[in-house]
């Protein structure tokens, strides 16, 4: 599978209902303001347990649902932190309650490909590749209280590459994993909150 990073769409999907301050066209995001961050949404790619379990069969035993399990929990972790840091960084103030002015994020990553089982034994999955992890992001920032859709951000990531095959071992995918949300995170963040100081202050939207 061959993906160059490549963003799919940015768009603004409703007017705003959110009480912040707007920026006009800026190209600096306005204050963050309050969000709520929903749980990240981790799904594997297709092909990632059929290939993934062609390397185990060589050695002691195959890839089972509980090693994907584990994987995308562990992958779903990593995005909810990365996705906090993020937040945090851009000056959000994290709350638990929605109400008059406060977004919810969320992040979401599909078709998500590891080199390695998260968590197994280097020899457990030892094989050779020239990247680590890719996978389809997307992170959603909508009203709290009528959950009308603001602003959306969609974009296919990978690893760099490598000049050459690499040994993949779980330690490496698991900490290319990070580097990669972590990146993606606060740019999709900003984009977020450009887009949303774009809209008109117009009544509430409908629910999307």
């Amino acid at each position: 599978m061959k993906y160059p990073n490549s963003k799919v769409a940015v768009a603004v999907l409703a007017a705003a209902s959110l009480s912040l301050p707007l920026a006009g066209h800026a190209a600096t995001p306005g204050p963050c303001g309050k969000v709520i961050l929903k749980p990240s949404e981790v799904a594997m790619h297709a092909d990632w347990l059929r290939e993934a379990g062609a390397v185990a069969s060589r050695v002691a035993r195959r890839v089972s649902a509980e090693d994907a399990r584990r994987t995308a929990d562990a992958a779903r972790a990593d995005l909810d932190r990365a996705l906090e840091a993020a937040a945090r960084r851009a000056g959000c103030e994290v709350v638990r309650e929605p109400g008059e002015g406060v977004a919810e994020l969320a992040a979401r990553a599909s078709g998500l490909y590891l080199n390695a089982v998260v968590g197994s034994e280097p020899a457990f999955t030892r094989s050779w590749a020239d990247r680590a992890a890719e996978a389809t992001l997307v992170a959603e920032m909508r009203d709290s209280r009528r959950g009308a859709l603001l602003a959306r951000v969609e974009e296919r990531r990978e690893t760099p590459r490598a000049p050459e095959p690499r040994l993949a071992t779980p330690g490496a995918a698991a900490a290319a994993l990070a580097r990669l949300f972590d990146g993606w995170a606060e740019g999709a963040l900003r984009e977020l909150l450009a887009s949303r100081d774009r809209l008109p202050a117009t009544g509430a939207p409908p629910r999307a």
